[in-house]
């Protein structure tokens, strides 16, 4: 790929350490906006270029409001970033963005769309010189497979322990606000989560939400556990900010924990996001084992016993997603925990 003078390379920052560079990149890898520690908004991101796809490279952005953060919203979006400081810590380094003196522009990285960027960063500078630049980064993009990450910590729903962390491809389903810049995730990737014994059943309070119009749940798959993650208040604006809906995903680094008979996935400080293609190996694994599943076992729960066949299987996502008052259905259920609601008056 040739680069004019204004660019540099991934793989020749080592010679720009402590020097503002302007360098541009595939994005592999994010963390969604959050609140800093400090007054400031924090996403960091990992990109790649020709010259450098391993250790990609991370990019610390702060800024004074989430909504001057990137929000990147497909599976192989470019960045393009102006003046940003290159730093060495440990042996490895890092870009920073300064909100004051850096900018950024995000790209799609498909040719079927213009050099455009459809989010950019105040004061960034015009890509008229840059577009050849781009051009060449696209078609590398395309002609490039990249690797969804380590699988030491990916798990299945069906195989996760509460308060442990892990990393988890699915598929974002729906995202809503339960309450004051509270929001909920639901995912989904074909298993079921495990069983739950009557010790892990806390009552600790559960997160409220609202019932999910009739509309939306009926557009879920009918098989496999509906998995809910919370993002705290520092994720203010997630439903914004956030582009993968209806989209797979590898979340990276989540934890879970049961509340009231539930799971529930938490989103923490040092959560990522992977943005990944449909032909992603990992992706087409869990759409593989969804099929033989359904083929093999049909509507039944992973943990259940072999039902009788004096009884019809159904999905009670399934039943609650039916046009009111079309059929009738007797229900065997099984209560997972009781919650004593106290009244405040």
């Amino acid at each position: 790929m040739n680069r004019s003078n204004r660019f540099v390379q991934l793989k020749d920052l080592v010679y720009h350490v402590e020097k503002k560079v302007n360098i541009m990149g595939v994005v592999m890898e994010f963390s969604i906006p959050r609140k800093s520690k400090g007054t400031d908004y924090v996403s960091v991101l990992k990109i790649v270029d020709e010259s450098r796809q391993s250790p990609e490279l991370s990019v610390n952005m702060f800024t004074g409001t989430s909504d001057e953060l990137p929000r990147i919203k497909s599976y192989g979006d470019l960045i393009v970033l102006y003046r940003v400081t290159i730093k060495n810590h440990d042996g490895e380094l890092y870009a920073l963005f300064n909100k004051k003196a850096s900018s950024f522009a995000l790209l799609d990285g498909k040719f079927s769309v213009g050099i455009y960027p459809y989010q950019d960063s105040t004061g960034c500078s015009s890509l008229d010189f840059d577009k050849p630049l781009i051009t060449d980064l696209r078609k590398w993009r395309l002609s490039s497979q990249f690797h969804p990450g380590t699988s030491v910590y990916l798990l299945s729903l069906k195989d996760i322990k509460e308060r442990e962390y892990f990393d988890l491809v699915c598929k974002v389903l729906h995202i809503c606000e339960v309450s004051n810049d509270i929001y909920m995730l639901l995912v989904w990737d074909g298993t079921d989560v495990p069983p739950l014994s009557s010790q892990m059943t806390s009552l600790q309070p559960e997160i409220e939400s609202l019932p999910l119009p009739r509309d939306i749940m009926s557009t879920f798959p009918c098989l496999g556990t509906i998995f809910r993650v919370i993002a705290d208040q520092a994720y203010e604006k997630l439903g914004q900010h956030f582009h993968g809906i209806n989209k797979w995903v590898r979340f990276r680094n989540i934890t879970c924990e049961v509340r009231s008979g539930l799971w529930y996935g938490l989103l923490t400080p040092s959560s990522k996001v992977r943005l990944l293609s449909n032909m992603d190996p990992t992706v087409s694994d869990r759409r593989r084992n969804y099929s033989d599943r359904f083929r093999e076992q049909g509507g039944v729960p992973l943990w259940t016993s072999p039902s009788s066949s004096s009884l019809t299987e159904w999905q009670l996502l399934v039943i609650l997603s039916e046009t009111p008052g079309a059929i009738s259905y007797i229900v065997l259920l099984i209560v997972l925990a009781l919650q004593q609601i106290l009244a405040e008056n």
